[in-house]
């Protein structure tokens, strides 16, 4: 487990690059935290860093957005989903096991589906920052690890 603190927008910005940074195919990024703890604002800076061009919105209506760039990315909100029946239905088991970068909002309500290896990312509001807690498996969770051990403005 990894604990940072995000302080403000430079932080959440610094961390979305280092997500990016460490990136390849078939990467898994699972983002939970309440509304407004800045999941979609992450998500956002990853695609700024993996050279997509076309602003990343949350998909809370269409469920899925998909994006080019160094990778292909597709972009859950499981919002408005009640569980893993309502997942299952709109087939993302087709994407979970892809070469694709895929990030998902509210990953919580999947956890039963999900692969083993992959980034959970839990964000808590405080007053003036976020305490982001990471847990994972996988080379992709390990490189981040070694990334955040390395940098400076995440220690606590």
């Amino acid at each position: 487990m990894i604990e940072i603190t995000l302080r403000n927008l430079i932080d959440t910005e610094k961390f979305g690059k280092i997500l990016a940074d460490i990136c390849g195919p078939g990467t898994l990024i699972c983002l939970n935290g309440d509304l407004g703890a800045g999941k979609t604002t992450l998500t956002q800076f990853i695609g700024e860093n993996l050279d997509v061009k076309e602003y990343i919105n949350s998909p809370s209506y269409s469920l899925m957005n998909t994006y080019n760039g160094k990778y292909t990315i597709h972009h859950y909100d499981l919002y408005k989903l009640e569980g893993t029946d309502e997942v299952l239905d709109i087939g993302i088991e087709d994407y979970l096991y892809s070469d694709d970068v895929i990030i998902i909002e509210w990953a919580e309500k999947i956890k039963d589906i999900l692969p083993r290896d992959r980034i959970d990312i839990s964000i808590k509001t405080l007053l003036n920052s976020r305490e982001v807690v990471i847990n994972g498996n996988g080379k992709y969770f390990l490189n981040l690890k070694k990334e955040l051990k390395e940098n400076d403005c995440f220690r606590n």
